[in-house]
């Protein structure tokens, strides 16, 4: 079992969320348990923070570190010390440097110079391999220290994260005297573990700490594949286009939606090459959400429409996710047609049943990171009701998800009270319109959601003029710093 050092992390922490833009209250959401699981009291995490409480679980201090780019030395968790590292001390002086990166890419880091962290040997230099016959190089590979072992000797070294040892100037496949045709399995767990957390991120706090590391995780690995081949190369592009759609969810939040669409287009690209259904359905729906945000409503539906066969061939979260965006597409594209208006209906039912028969209610953890639950379905089904005139029953089904809604879902119970609003509006409840504005308004704040802030604007911009000269309007419009229209 790994011993944690009996020493004050509370500063390290508090530091670091600081640098995150994050409050007590969010990091407690997203705290990681020693048990597994995550969410503590935001009382916790201030007693942590003024040392009143100490962390003994290596666990949780890992998670942390991933989570707020705390060093693991920083945590006493690594003997590496950047202002006096023991592990450094018995290196003799060099007059060049340790080690580059561009050497390690090369194959040209001897053993010497990873702490003696190997007894295997390493070829000397590029220009000595490139006299060798072709039959003996292929001979001397099998003596060559594994890259992904190299750089996990010299990461454990340094104390950091192997993942960081790589550079975008990789040499091209062809290039490279080394094939990887396997990835290894440290990097495969630290690829989807990145994946989860920025995932994670982005529902419960931030897509601005979320998206901090997606750009760099896909050209880690866009730079890993120039030399990858077999299984190792599959994995790698199936990795690269869920980190690609991930990215154009967060530039469709933060309203680049020229860069979501091409991350979308890109990822499908990758998903057709795969054959994969799970990854193309995923990704063909998730450019239809940003067609549906520009409101290219034609465009929406085809995406859509060619997804469903891809779903059929998927699990019920993935599935259950394409049938309720299909059907809010009909409902804004076709609200008039009764026919359509019924095949939206009745696929939110197909929906509504699937959850039934779950036994949590929760349609979750299929690897693509979507999630069903009986309030986000309700949520999505009243706003189809609305625009089909059906306010009494979308009211009903408002309510009920408001009932079944995590409050841990922090960008979910923003959409909730945006569904809200808007549903008051048609109602022509202003109070309670105006009320929800200011809770939607709050949290797109502290999620940094400038998508969900676009929409109170734009909604605040249809009260005020339907409802000039009401006070409660201005307040709202003073509150959130909105104009009216001219």
């Amino acid at each position: 079992m790994e011993v944690v050092p009996h020493h004050h992390h509370g500063r390290v922490i508090k530091e670091a969320r600081q640098a995150a833009h994050m409050t007590q209250e969010q990091l407690a959401e997203v705290w990681p348990k020693a048990g597994g699981g995550v969410g503590v009291s935001w009382h916790y995490v201030q007693d942590v923070e003024y040392g009143k409480r100490r962390i003994e679980s290596a666990y949780t201090l890992r998670e942390l570190a991933k989570l707020l780019s705390i060093p693991l030395w920083k945590f006493g968790l690594s003997e590496y010390d950047p202002f006096d590292s023991p592990s450094l001390q018995n290196i003799p002086e060099q007059t060049e440097p340790l080690f580059s990166v561009s050497m390690l890419n090369h194959g040209q880091v001897p053993p010497a110079r990873i702490a003696q962290s190997s007894q295997k040997q390493v070829v000397g230099s590029e220009t000595d391999q490139k006299d060798l016959k072709e039959d003996q190089v292929q001979s001397l590979h099998t003596e060559l220290i594994p890259m992904d072992q190299v750089r996990r000797d010299i990461a454990k070294l340094l104390g950091i994260s192997p993942i960081f040892l790589v550079s975008d100037d990789l040499p091209a496949a062809s290039e490279h005297p080394i094939r990887i045709s396997v990835l290894d399995p440290e990097i495969t767990a630290m690829y989807n573990e990145h994946l989860r957390l920025s995932w994670q991120l982005f529902y419960t706090y931030s897509v601005q700490v979320a998206k901090s590391t997606i750009e760099e995780r896909i050209a880690n690995i866009s730079a890993r594949i120039k030399f990858a081949s077999g299984l190792a190369l599959h994995e790698l592009i199936v990795f690269k286009c869920c980190f690609l759609q991930l990215d154009g969810v967060c530039a469709k939040d933060q309203l680049n939606l020229q860069r979501s669409l091409e991350r979308s287009s890109e990822a499908i690209t990758l998903a057709i090459y795969l054959d994969n259904a799970e990854l193309l359905s995923a990704a063909l729906f998730r450019r239809a959400r940003t067609h549906l945000y520009l409101r290219d409503y034609d465009l929406a539906v085809q995406d859509l429409e060619q997804a469903l066969p891809y779903a059929q061939r998927s699990r019920n979260p993935l599935k259950s996710y394409i049938y309720i965006c299909l059907a809010e597409a009909y409902s804004l594209r076709f609200a008039e047609d009764v026919q359509v208006q019924q095949k939206a209906l009745a696929l939110l039912d197909l929906v509504g049943e699937a959850l039934r028969s779950s036994q949590t209610g929760i349609l979750d953890g299929d690897g693509s990171y979507t999630k069903v639950d009986i309030a986000g379905w309700s949520m999505e089904k009243a706003n189809v009701l609305s625009r089909f005139g059906n306010l009494v029953q979308a009211r009903e089904v408002i309510n009920d998800s408001r009932k079944e809604l995590s409050s841990a879902w922090t960008r979910w119970q923003g959409n909730l009270e945006v569904a809200d609003a808007r549903l008051s509006f048609l109602e022509n409840d202003v109070e309670r319109c105006c009320d929800r504005l200011r809770l939607a308004a709050t949290i797109a704040r502290s999620t940094y959601s400038k998508s969900n802030a676009a929409k109170i604007q734009a909604l605040y911009g249809k009260l005020y003029k339907r409802f000039p000269s009401h006070r409660t309007i201005r307040n709202v419009g003073e509150e959130l710093d909105f104009a009216g229209p001219a």
